[in-house]
C-alpha cells in the first residue's frame, strides 16, 4: 500500500461511501477558506482504502474556522475476515500517518467517533522519538437522537424548566436567512463570555453560510419574541444527521429561555423536515458547553483528535468546540 495525492473528484468518489463521512468532508466546505487542499490517499492498486483532506496553512495543516471534523476517513473494507479487515485498516493509516509527518509541520486530525485505532500515528518513530512524533487526546461530543423530538424526558430539570419559561413567553422559531441577525447575537454572546472574534472567523462566516445555503447544506433558525431575534443558529447537515455549528443569544434571550426553545424546535425541525434521526451537537469539551448540551438527553460521545506540531509552532488548540453558545 502506499500513498498518493487523489484529485477532488477522485476524492469526492470516496467520500461516498466511507462511514466516517461528515458534511465538513465535503470539497465546497473545504474550499470555503480560500486556501490551498491536497487529498492524500492510502492505495493499493487503484482501491482507495484511507484518505485525509489538508486544509494547508503557512505553518502546515491544521484546525481551521467552523470545520470541526477534519481526520481520518476509511473506505468500506469488508474483507469477510474480521482479522484481515483489522490488518487494512491498520496498514492503511500507517500509510497516511507517514504521509502527513513527512509533508507537514503542524498536523491536527479531529477524527469521526468511529476511528478507534491510531496505533499506527502513536507509533511512529516507536524507537526514534527524537525524529518526531504524534501526539493524541480524546475529546467528547454531545449526539442527541431526534427521532421522537417532542420527547423530553431524557432532558435535565435546567433545560425543561428554560423551555417553560420561553414557551410561556411565547417565542417562536423561524428559519431565516439573514446572515446579520446570526452575526450580531453571536457577537453578544461572545462579548459575554469575554471571547474575541477573529477577524478571519467574521471575514469566512459569510461566505460559509452561502456556500451551505447554496449547496442545500445549512441553515438559520432564529427564535423571536414577537419580531425581535432573542437566540439565532446556524445549523449544518447531511444525509446523516444535523450539526449545531455555531449560535448566539441576546441578553434578555439568555433570561427567557431562548437557546434552549431553538435546539429544542431544531430536533422538531430536522426531523420533521429532512427526515433525519440524530444530531451533532458539536464538542462537549468545557464544563458549560457540556453541560447545556448534555442537558437535552445527549449522549457522550468520545473521539480521537491526533496532533503533530514543532515546539517553535505550537499553536494547534487540542479542543475544537461549536463556536459560542447561548
Amino acid at each position: 500500500m502506499r500513498a498518493v495525492e487523489i484529485s477532488r473528484s477522485a476524492w469526492e468518489g470516496f467520500i461516498k461511501n466511507s462511514p466516517q463521512k461528515t458534511v465538513y468532508d465535503n470539497s465546497f466546505f473545504h474550499e470555503v477558506h480560500g486556501l490551498p487542499v491536497r487529498y492524500w490517499a492510502a492505495t493499493k492498486g487503484s482501491e482507495i482504502f484511507a484518505a485525509v483532506a489538508a486544509i494547508e496553512t503557512e505553518n502546515g495543516m491544521g484546525p481551521i474556522n467552523f470545520q470541526n471534523y477534519c481526520g481520518l476517513l476509511l473506505g468500506k473494507i469488508d474483507t469477510g475476515n474480521f482479522s484481515s479487515a483489522v490488518h487494512l485498516v491498520y496498514e492503511a493509516t500507517e500509510v497516511i500517518a507517514e504521509v502527513l509527518f513527512q509533508k507537514y509541520d503542524n498536523v491536527y486530525l479531529y477524527n469521526h467517533w468511529s476511528i478507534v485505532d491510531i496505533r499506527p500515528f502513536l507509533w511512529l518513530n516507536y524507537h526514534q522519538r527524537d525524529r518526531g512524533t504524534y501526539t493524541a487526546n480524546i475529546q467528547y461530543t454531545a449526539i442527541v437522537n431526534i427521532n421522537q423530538p417532542e420527547d423530553r424526558s431524557g432532558w435535565q430539570t435546567l433545560r425543561r424548566r428554560d423551555l417553560a419559561k420561553a414557551e410561556k413567553a411565547r417565542l417562536v422559531t423561524k428559519t431565516c436567512t439573514e446572515i446579520e441577525t446570526l452575526s450580531r447575537l453571536q457577537q453578544e454572546t461572545y462579548e459575554r463570555q469575554n471571547i474575541k472574534r477573529s477577524s478571519r472567523q467574521v471575514e469566512v462566516l459569510p461566505r460559509l453560510i452561502e456556500t451551505l445555503f447554496s449547496h442545500d447544506s445549512g441553515v438559520i433558525l432564529v427564535t423571536y419574541s414577537d419580531s425581535e431575534p432573542m437566540a439565532a443558529a446556524l445549523f449544518s447537515y447531511d444525509d446523516q444527521r444535523a450539526y449545531f455549528m455555531l449560535g448566539g443569544s441576546s441578553d434578555e434571550g439568555r433570561k427567557l429561555g431562548a437557546g434552549t426553545k431553538l435546539i429544542s424546535d431544531s430536533f422538531l425541525y430536522f426531523h420533521q423536515k429532512q427526515g433525519l434521526a440524530e444530531m451533532d451537537l458539536v464538542g462537549a469539551n468545557s464544563p458549560s458547553r457540556s453541560s447545556f448540551k448534555l442537558g437535552f438527553g445527549a449522549r457522550l460521545q468520545p473521539l480521537l483528535s491526533v496532533t503533530k506540531s514543532r515546539p517553535e509552532y505550537d499553536e494547534i488548540p487540542r479542543v475544537i468546540d461549536t463556536s459560542a453558545g447561548f
